[in-house]
């Protein structure tokens, strides 16, 4: 994922010719796309269960596949807002969600250092992907790159992207099926029973 926010950014403005500021206001369809299905998937997530991993994969996998078609193409900015959102819905309803799967069937005496280790494992993913794929991006470039290659070396790291997002609908498999029902667990905490409003009884009772 951080690879894509790159290499586009690479594609836009030195492919392109794009000013930064065009460049950034490219992303805003995507941001829009996130933020929205990250507020959505605390409620869908419950319902959909792991589903909703593979909703946000597939729906990730959507946005490039069309974003491929606009490459090709040389469309006009307006023509990125479709194939952005898309993609922001989909990671927003994929990585939300997401440690909370990874962490369902972690024992809560472990949940912090659990999702530490998480968090360590998602920032390496995260540098060797922009340096895999950026690698892919660099080659495909050659070594004297004109402003033409730059879209051809772009969709062959989107490519990349695509490969990589299919793998992650497919691993999405062996993750447990439901999130942790924070109730449940919160109910068998030793501190549980302290926090319970005490009971009274008396004659009436």
């Amino acid at each position: 994922m951080a690879s894509f926010f790159l290499l586009l950014t690479e594609y836009l403005q030195t492919g392109l010719g794009r000013s930064p500021r065009a460049a950034g206001l490219t992303f805003i369809p995507f941001a829009i796309g996130f933020l929205s299905a990250s507020l959505a998937s605390a409620r869908l997530a419950p319902r959909l269960g792991r589903s909703i991993l593979q909703l946000g994969a597939a729906l990730m996998i959507t946005g490039l596949v069309a974003l491929l078609a606009v490459v090709g193409r040389r469309a006009d900015p307006v023509a990125y807002i479709l194939p952005l959102f898309i993609y922001g819905v989909g990671q927003g309803n994929l990585q939300a969600p997401l440690v909370n799967f990874i962490l369902a069937d972690v024992p809560p005496r472990d949940a912090g250092s659990a999702s530490g280790v998480v968090t360590t494992v998602q920032q390496l993913a995260f540098a060797l992907g922009v340096a895999v794929i950026g690698g892919v991006f660099a080659v495909s470039l050659g070594p004297d790159p004109a402003a033409a290659r730059y879209g051809e070396a772009f969709v062959h790291a989107l490519a990349w992207n695509i490969g990589l997002l299919a793998v992650t609908f497919v691993a999405a498999f062996a993750l447990p099926r439901r999130q942790r029902d924070l109730r449940i667990a919160d109910a068998g905490h030793p501190s549980a029973a302290a926090r319970r409003p005490p009971c009274h009884t008396g004659p009436g009772a």
